[in-house]
């Protein structure tokens, strides 16, 4: 270091001494310079030639010009010691800092040589060559489309370790890979399900509820890409990952939302619970061989009502499926309360409507029909606002649907048909009716008064017409009680049971004959099977009857409290209908003796059957009788 400071300062020396027009000293002492350095001096051998710093100077890149003015500035300045490299008066050396400024400034303007410039390219180079080699491997990113697209997907082979539903793809194209998935898929799909639970409840929707499909199309077109895509380093990345480790592509699921839908709602009987109200239940006791029917009165609990959203259910089963996530879904719910409870039936409830008729004198047939019917009638529930008719329940009466023969008016004459008789039910039912305050929608009285009832109080029937209808004009459901003995006591009870009434009053019907017309008329039916002046009375003359109908209102100590008139019933005449003889008699010719009688042989005699022959019963018709007054 010491060499070169030694050198740096004589060659600052000489190049001070050109600027000023001097030759530098050439027998300067050395012990000139070490004094003047210092103990920094440098041998004489170490010096650099003389012309070193000239040719420093010309590659300062100044011309000629540059110099001339270098030369005068210099000129200009007070004259130093070059013994002492002090200015005049000044007595202090410049020592090592004042000689390194100058030193730095040629250093600067040497010019690079060739190994330096050889190395800043070898440099350059080598940074343009990573950059495109970082490009190539990480910056470039490749995406297939068009031709390439289709190429690959056509012929192209899965790279090795690729994976559908655990099959492996290694080598193998689409074509030859879908039978294998979709063979998977259509297993795999077989075990996709969600449970949703309501309350304790748990039901399961299946993939066919679900609307569960696979899109293998696309499953097989990201496992053909896997490798195939992205940066060079990423797509080599991917391979190595495939073939090392094994990569799984993911088969895409998708889901029905109306589906799901529409699976849940035919669950909904099962989950969605009405809120039931208490109930009065019929029980019913019926033995056909005693010709009995009766019913008694027990009550059915209310029930609380559960309701599910279903649309709100089937939109989280659906966002849950989108997740892949097959927990069970647990469904909101809405509890209910019902309206009526058990005690409040029972409070609420009572009979409103009781009717009586007897029938001892009726043969077998009519008894059965009579029995029948009650039976039929019995526990029927009429809800509020509902019409009911009896003929609709009941149905047609034939005999091939188990009714029996039985006198019914029919063509206004006594005949006996299937289900003779019934009329006392319908007539019994709507004495019920009336006490029970029961809207009437339709009904008639038969063609003339009826023993078993008072004039006016008495309702008809017949297979298609006429028939007796009723409406529950009450808000709450009403029933039909029939009470029947038809071995016994030979009697028919019907009973509305019903809400109170609210003035807590009873009703009863009774009726009144306020006239009578006709009389002495006859319907002729000429008959030629019968002799001329001889007659046969089929039916005789009903006159015409007008009742008056009254309704009475009773306390619960049996007291009347008030009577109203309530309807006014018209039987029209009915004519006699009578059988006349027009059939004639012919006389018998005399016969004239033979005067000679002619010995005859006598005749033997005929020995007569002992099994006689049994005349065979008239057929049984079918068809219903239509007659306004049938039934009876």
């Amino acid at each position: 270091m010491s060499r070169e400071l030694g050198n740096n300062e004589e060659e600052n020396r000489r190049h001070t001494a050109r600027k000023i027009g001097e030759e530098p000293a050439q027998d300067a002492p050395e012990t000139g310079n070490a004094a003047a350095v210092g103990e920094g001096a440098q041998p004489e051998s170490m010096i650099e030639p003389e012309d070193a710093p000239a040719a420093d100077v010309s590659a300062s890149g100044a011309g000629p010009e540059a110099a001339d003015e270098e030369t005068a500035e210099a000129a200009a300045q007070p004259e130093l010691n070059c013994e002492t490299c002090s200015e005049p008066g000044d007595q202090r050396t410049f020592g090592k800092n004042k000689l390194e400024e100058p030193l730095r400034v040629e250093r600067e303007r040497k010019p690079w040589s060739t190994k330096k410039k050889v190395i800043l390219i070898v440099i350059i180079a080598a940074v343009a060559a990573a950059a495109v080699l970082t490009y190539f491997f990480l910056g470039q990113s490749r995406g297939l489309a068009g031709d390439d697209l289709r190429q690959i997907m056509d012929n192209g082979t899965f790279y090795e370790g690729v994976s559908i539903e655990g099959v492996d793809l290694s080598g193998k194209t689409i074509d030859e890979a879908r039978p294998e998935i979709e063979t998977k898929v259509d297993e795999a799909l077989k075990d996709v399900s969600i449970d949703y639970k309501v309350n304790e409840d748990t039901y399961t929707l299946t993939s066919a509820e679900l609307g569960a499909k696979a899109d293998v199309d696309e499953a097989l077109r990201t496992a053909m890409l896997y490798g195939r895509e992205g940066t060079f380093a990423q797509r080599s990345q991917a391979i190595e990952t495939a073939r090392m480790q094994g990569v799984e592509i993911e088969m895409p699921f998708s889901y029905d939302q109306a589906t799901i839908l529409a699976s849940i709602q035919a669950n909904d009987e099962k989950i969605n619970i009405p809120a039931q109200n208490a109930s009065v239940v019929i029980n019913k006791q019926v033995d056909e061989d005693k010709l009995f029917t009766d019913a008694g009165i027990d009550y059915k609990e209310s029930v609380t009502g559960l309701e599910v959203n279903g649309q709100e259910l089937a939109d989280a089963v659906y966002a849950q499926l989108e997740q892949n996530n097959f927990e069970p879904v647990t469904a909101n719910t809405q509890v209910t309360q019902p309206e009526l409870t058990i005690d409040q039936i029972k409070d609420e409830y009572a009979v409103i409507g009781d009717f009586s008729t007897k029938y001892a004198s009726s043969a077998f047939g009519r008894r059965y029909n009579i029995w029948k019917m009650a039976d039929i009638i019995n526990g029927v529930e009429i809800l509020p606002g509902e019409t009911w008719s009896i003929n609709e329940e009941a149905g047609p009466r034939t005999y091939s649907r188990g009714w029996k023969g039985a006198p019914g008016i029919s063509d206004g004459e006594y005949k006996e048909e299937a289900g003779g008789g019934i009329c006392q039910v319908s007539s019994t039912l709507y004495g019920a009716v009336l006490r029970g305050e029961v809207e009437v929608v339709d009904r008639s009285h038969h063609s003339w008064p009826l023993d078993y009832v008072p004039g006016g109080l008495d309702a008809t029937i017949s297979t298609g017409a006429p028939d007796f209808v009723i409406k529950n004009n009450y808000d709450v459901p009403i029933y039909i009680i029939a009470k029947c003995d038809g071995e016994g006591a030979k009697t028919i009870q019907v009973q509305i049971y019903g809400p109170k009434f609210a003035d807590g009053l009873t009703r009863e019907f009774t009726s009144e004959l306020i006239g009578t017309f006709g009389g002495g008329k006859v319907n002729y039916i000429d008959d030629p099977s019968l002799p001329a002046g001889t007659e046969q009375t089929i039916i005789k003359e009903h006159i015409g009857k007008k009742y008056q109908t009254y309704k009475h209102y009773y306390d619960a100590d049996g007291n009347e409290v008030k009577v109203e008139k309530f309807s006014v019933e018209t039987y029209d005449n009915k004519p006699a209908k009578v059988r006349r003889g027009t059939g004639t008699v012919t006389p018998e010719t005399p016969v004239t003796p033979d005067p000679t009688p002619t010995p005859t042989t006598p005749e033997t005699p005929v020995t007569p059957d002992p099994t006689p022959t049994t005349p065979e019963p008239p057929a049984v018709p079918e068809t219903p009788a239509t007659d306004p007054a049938a039934g009876a």
